[in-house]
């Protein structure tokens, strides 16, 4: 009979500290394990964050990452309703501001109760000396912008630029925020007109196919792009402790297809072999032009609010696409 728990220390045991990247201090090997061993009910949830205890000193604190549970915590009650979440204002604008250093294009202005963000693009003029180095102006990196109600908030700019683009690209983002009905800003000068609407949009949310616990939470590691150290070494060692817990066979297709996924994702320590014809949706679609570039530089401004899935909604404030 498999024992999920003496496999567990086993693997924690293998584990060398000094054996790791710089700045790693957690195993990913272990967590990715027990994460494994807790999808496929080999184990429990606590019974996993206590052995893994044993091998941290101090024990990590707990976070919300489920996919490792040395830091997960109680996952929400599905049925509980979400906090209320007030749709933003998102306004679509396209405005233009010319002055001796260059240009300032604001893409659109959002309204959350949060903050009130600016989309921009910062050109420089040609004589680019504000932009000298191709560092931002001390002037630009702050405004000040105020509304109809006479609320005066500054915004700091963070963003940047690509490596051959002169432009810069990012955000003014002022807190706290000013008032969300305001018909009008004004910043460097200008008056700002806020009287567009964004495009009509539909949001809803589609019950996912019925699959494997094993094969889902398969998936899920591959999806786990904040898992920024060792996620091959991570996605061996889940393969490994399901296979032990004969969840999957040895050999799987399933581990092959993730294998090549991960590959193509996160090329790093792996040499992609191409991405197989007969990937799963929605990982076909995705990967299909994954690594090309030639695609729509756009952004659409939204606006909207998501229904509740898996006890969680989501504000979208805009869609971005990108050359690659």
């Amino acid at each position: 009979m498999f024992d999920a728990e003496a496999y567990l220390r086993a693997v924690g045991g293998r584990w060398d500290p000094d054996d790791h990247e710089p700045g790693v201090l957690c195993n990913p090997v272990l967590t990715a394990t027990a994460a494994a061993l807790v999808a496929v009910d080999a184990i429990t949830l606590a019974r996993a964050q206590a052995v893994i205890g044993d091998y941290y000193s101090p024990a990590p604190a707990p976070g919300a990452d489920r996919s490792h549970p040395a830091g997960a915590a109680a996952a929400p009650d599905a049925a509980s309703p979400p906090p209320d979440l007030a749709p933003p204002r998102v306004v679509p604008c396209d405005w233009v501001i010319d002055r001796p250093w260059g240009r300032l294009v604001i893409g659109y202005v959002a309204f959350t109760d949060q903050a009130t963000s600016l989309r921009v693009t910062l050109r420089p003029g040609e004589s680019q000396a504000c932009l000298a180095g191709h560092r931002l102006a001390a002037q630009l990196r702050r405004v000040s912008i105020a509304d109809a109600n006479g609320t005066t908030a500054a915004a700091e700019f963070s963003g940047g630029f690509r490596r051959g683009d002169l432009d810069w690209h990012g955000r003014y983002e002022a807190r706290p925020p000013l008032a969300a009905d305001t018909p009008w800003i004004e910043l460097l000068g200008e008056r700002v007109p806020l009287t567009a609407q964004p495009p009509a949009s539909r949001a809803w949310a589609e019950p996912l196919p019925q699959q494997d616990p094993a094969v889902r939470h398969l998936w899920e590691r591959v999806a786990t792009l904040n898992d920024f150290h060792s996620p091959h070494r991570a996605l061996e060692a889940t393969i490994a402790a399901l296979a032990a817990a004969g969840a999957i066979p040895v050999d799987d297709a399933v581990a092959g297809a993730a294998r090549a996924a991960l590959a193509a994702l996160r090329p790093g320590g792996a040499s992609p072999s191409g991405v197989p014809a007969d990937l799963p949706g929605p990982w076909r679609s995705l990967l299909a032009r994954w690594g090309q570039t030639g695609g729509p530089i756009v952004t659409i401004p939204v606006g909207a609010i998501t229904p509740s899935f898996d006890g969680v909604t989501a504000a979208v404030i805009d869609l971005q696409s990108r050359d690659e």
